[in-house]
């Protein structure tokens, strides 16, 4: 991503293990090391650095954000950008704990 990207997200999400609220954020590709990270940081909101997996290829139309629903929380899975989309790796556990909720049965991962 060669520059800032601007998004609204009207809900609290799920990225990287860290909530964030709703609000305005900016997503920005850190290059460490070779690594690609994105570091989606809110406007008084909170951020976090994100490690993604990266394919070439050009998104149609505008950056986006696209969440998988799970649980009633919308945990972050990619970022479409015109220079090709990054993937983020959403943990099982994290998954399972999400339909874990949704469904009212107590957590894997101890108490509820």
């Amino acid at each position: 991503m060669t520059q800032e990207t601007h998004v609204h997200i009207p809900f609290e999400i799920v990225a990287g293990g860290a909530t964030l609220p709703a609000g305005e954020y900016r997503v920005n590709r850190v290059n460490i090391g070779g690594n690609r990270e994105l570091d989606i940081h809110g406007y008084n909101n909170g951020g976090v650095f994100l490690p993604a997996m990266f394919s070439d290829g050009v998104a149609a139309g505008q950056p986006k954000l696209i969440f998988e629903h799970v649980g009633g929380e919308y945990l972050l899975s990619e970022v479409e950008t015109s220079e090709g989309v990054y993937s983020l790796g959403i943990p099982r556990a994290m998954l399972a704990l999400a339909q874990a909720k949704s469904q009212g049965t107590p957590s894997p991962f101890g108490t509820n």
